[in-house]
Order: C-alpha cells, then structure tokens, then sequence
C-alpha cells in the first residue's frame, strides 16, 4: 500500500488495507475499512458515518467543523 491507504484499526496506530474502500465522508459505513483512505467510520450503532480523521491537538477540519477525540485512538479524531 501507498501513503494515504492507511486506516486506524486497532490502538496501535495505522494499518495499510488493499483494496482500499470507497465511501466518501458523509456516507454510511459498518466498518472503517469501508470509508476511503483517511476518513473513519464513527457511529454508536451500525451503521455508522464515515468521517475524516484530525488531530485534536491542531485545527485541522474545515467548514467550521471540530475535531472530536477517539478515545480508543490516543492523539487521533474525526471532523464533526
């Protein structure tokens, strides 16, 4: 995989998937490996939405969005 396939799969950071998934933010997802490269599926319940990943600690979202923290995921988060 190329920089820019990876995906936060467990809380160790970073996994590279092939093929990667096509969902665009916004779209419904079960799983992160759905959702195109950088983006996350976050939900409570299936399904959930697929979101992009951020830093919480820099202003990364745009459109006035926020960066909310993974808990599970130390230093990662999605744009909401």
């Amino acid at each position: 995989c190329t920089l820019g396939q990876c995906y936060l799969l467990s809380a160790k950071g970073a996994s590279c998937l092939c093929p990667v998934g096509t969902s665009t933010s916004g779209s419904a997802c079960n799983t992160t490996a759905e959702c195109a490269p950088g983006r996350v599926c976050v939900g409570s319940q299936p399904p959930g939405v697929c979101r992009p990943l951020c830093d919480p600690a820099a202003a990364q979202c745009t459109g006035g969005a926020s960066c909310i923290p993974i808990d599970a995921f130390p230093g990662h988060g999605f744009c909401r």
